[in-house]
């Protein structure tokens, strides 16, 4: 996770991603970042998927793994984001883990969780 939040936005594929001429995705991952934050607080946010790639294009979501404190339901978390999370004009998707999920399963070839650690960009932390 070398890369940095303007790599990831940077460049036309990227601003597809919004939808919209309007919005670039570093806006709409922004304002994703900031609503998170806002809600639940993580310990980070790490940005995968085709938008830490470089390859997103006008139907591609935005995929970022939020890693929580020990001992918070990650159902409930996620469920508390996509209820509250609205108005982005763009779908997303979340993945809500801990630091020892993320120990325990880097390895895991059959989960995310692998790929996101390895292609992905820390956009927030804390």
């Amino acid at each position: 996770m070398n890369n940095t939040i303007e790599e990831a936005t940077d460049g036309p594929d990227r601003r597809s991603l919004a939808g919209s001429k309007d919005k670039t995705a570093r806006t709409v991952i922004d304002k994703l970042v900031g609503d998170i934050v806002k809600s639940v607080n993580p310990l980070q946010i790490i940005l995968f998927g085709s938008a830490a790639r470089g390859d997103a294009g006008e139907y591609s979501d935005i995929d970022l793994l939020v890693v929580m404190p020990e001992g918070v339901h990650r159902r409930r978390t996620a469920q508390k984001l996509y209820r509250e999370i609205t108005g982005l004009g763009v779908p997303f998707d979340i993945i809500v883990a801990t630091p020892q999920d993320l120990e325990k399963y880097k390895d895991n070839r059959g989960l995310i969780y692998k790929s996101a650690l390895k292609e992905g960009i820390e956009i927030y932390g804390h």
